[in-house]
């Protein structure tokens, strides 16, 4: 049965599932390319708004020096020592804390406007000190005609120091300015950033000790941005943006996460389908070979009683058997056999009925007692010959029980049968009736081979027979059990095992007691 359910189903999956996991390793190739892709959009786009800030930052800043750089250009020695030429613009940008133009840098002499905390001599030590190779390459780049902003590291406060080289008189000057970060950002970027960020974004910009938070709202809960990087003008701070509602990664998987579940689902059906499909024929295999395995089985059942009555008989027709004694044992051995095949029969065609539908029942009212007593000496003689120790334990005043008395025989018979098959040399069978409150049965028990656990649910099942030990090597049809258990059913009674294998088996069936 194996090798036939394996010609089938490795067809079957082949043809089926492997196209199936064909397309399905390539949707999940094409899905992850295609998320790829859209994550990338989503991440050049919050990318273009973040270079634009630090662009639009930069501009600002560029102004400024434009400014300055216009202004020292015009002004005398004298004029430019004065504290207010930059009034206008220190009025034009809260930001803007102090600006110093550096006349010798080796000596870091200068001149500062609008100094309000510290001495110019100390500052320009510090923050010159500090950045000695930032102000050497801001004369590399001029050199190469190119001018930069360049910021400065610098622990004096939370200011931000920024250098640039001015063109004075034809000649390059160095100038720092000071700025507060913190009003920098509200006053100068953040009308840019809400409007960037519109209605669907969130803009963040944070350094270690200060936070600004642009757009958010309480549908926020994750703050961690999709996308960020530093401000040029402010390398202290983070630039960091995301949508609001959901994450970039939530948004770019939810298609994934939608496919995938639909391509599991399809598959779920599918192999559900084959699993269905290699049941139904594994049952079908399954049932062809029980049925091939009853036919065998029926034909040796029927072929030894028969060969057994055509042997004897034709010895005695021939007459050569001079003895009346052996005479005698021939005629029992015919007898026997015949009796052995009239049950045979006998349970084909009851089991034919059965599956037809068409066996009926006579109920009435019998003593248990009485009906198991006549079985018992009906087969006590013919189990004796077979060094069977069998004995009948009735139950005094039993109950009456209504049955159908044929049935309830065949069915008790069977387990008779049952017992002295599957039982090795030591051959005992007890019969039991009992009455026990409103319940009133009989019982069966043998010190035979027993039923494993795993066989024992089986054992009513048509044409079942387990494949292993004495029960292997003893033929029947495997209908024995499946008619008991019918005709149980039909008296709306109950069938009870008990057995060990190696310990024997007791059968126990169960009727209600006729109330008077």
């Amino acid at each position: 049965m194996n090798s036939t359910l394996k010609k089938i189903i490795i067809p079957l999956l082949l043809v089926v599932m492997l196209p199936v996991l064909s397309y399905t390793f390539y949707e999940i190739t094409s899905l992850n390319e295609t998320e790829e892709v859209i994550q990338e959009i989503y991440l050049n786009q919050l990318d273009a708004i973040l270079n634009s800030v630090n662009q639009y930052s930069d501009l600002v800043i560029t102004s400024w020096v434009s400014d300055i750089n216009s202004t020292v250009d015009r002004s005398s020695e004298s004029y430019l020592k004065s504290q207010n030429i930059f009034d206008e613009l220190f009025q034009r940008n809260k930001s803007l804390l102090q600006i110093f133009i550096v006349q010798d840098t080796l000596t870091q002499n200068g001149i500062s406007f609008k100094q309000e905390t510290a001495s110019d001599k100390e500052i320009l030590e510090n923050v010159i000190s500090a950045n000695t190779g930032k102000v050497e390459r801001l004369f590399r780049y001029i050199q190469a005609d190119y001018r930069k902003v360049e910021p400065l590291e610098s622990a004096i406060g939370k200011s931000q120091f920024l250098a640039v080289l001015l063109t004075v008189k034809q000649k390059e000057t160095l100038a720092i300015i000071e700025i507060n970060p913190s009003i920098y950002i509200e006053d100068v970027l953040r009308p840019l950033i809400i409007e960037a960020a519109g209605e669907k974004f969130a803009i963040s910009c944070n350094s270690k000790d200060d936070i600004h938070e642009f757009n958010f709202d309480e549908s926020i809960s994750d703050k961690e941005p999709d996308v960020k990087s530093n401000l040029w003008i402010l390398p202290n701070y983070e630039l960091g943006i995301k949508l609001k509602g959901r994450t970039l990664k939530g948004l770019t998987a939810e298609r994934t996460y939608t496919n995938l579940i639909i391509l599991l689902f399809m598959n779920f059906i599918i192999i559900g389908g084959i699993i269905f499909i290699y049941r139904s024929i594994r049952k079908e295999i399954q049932l062809a070979q029980i049925k091939s395995d009853f036919v065998s089985n029926v034909s040796h059942e029927l072929r030894t009683p028969l060969a057994l009555i055509s042997m004897f008989a034709e010895t005695l027709e021939m007459g050569r058997v001079q003895k009346e004694e052996k005479r005698n044992e021939y005629y029992r051995i015919i007898s026997q056999e015949s009796n052995r095949l009239s049950r045979i029969v006998n349970s084909i065609l009851s089991f034919s009925k059965i599956e037809a539908g068409k066996r009926t029942y006579n109920f009435s009212e019998t003593d248990l007692n009485e009906l198991i007593r006549q079985i018992y000496d009906n087969y006590k003689f013919h189990l004796s010959n077979k060094n069977c120790i069998f004995k009948f334990e009735p139950e005094e005043n039993i109950l009456p029980v209504i049955i159908d008395r044929e049935a309830i025989s065949e069915a008790v018979i069977n387990l008779i049968d049952n017992a002295v098959k599957y039982s090795e040399e030591d051959k005992r069978i007890i019969i039991r009736t009992f009455n026990h409150s409103d319940e009133i049965g009989v019982e069966v028990k043998d010190n035979g081979i027993g039923i494993s656990k795993n066989d024992q649910h089986k054992i009513f099942d048509k044409f079942f027979r387990v494949s292993t030990g004495l029960v292997h090597n003893t033929k029947g049809t495997g209908l024995g059990l499946t008619i008991v258990k019918h005709v149980i059913d039909a008296h709306n009674a109950r069938i009870e095992l008990e057995s060990e294998p190696g310990k024997g088996s007791t059968f126990r069936i169960i009727f209600n007691a006729v109330k008077s």
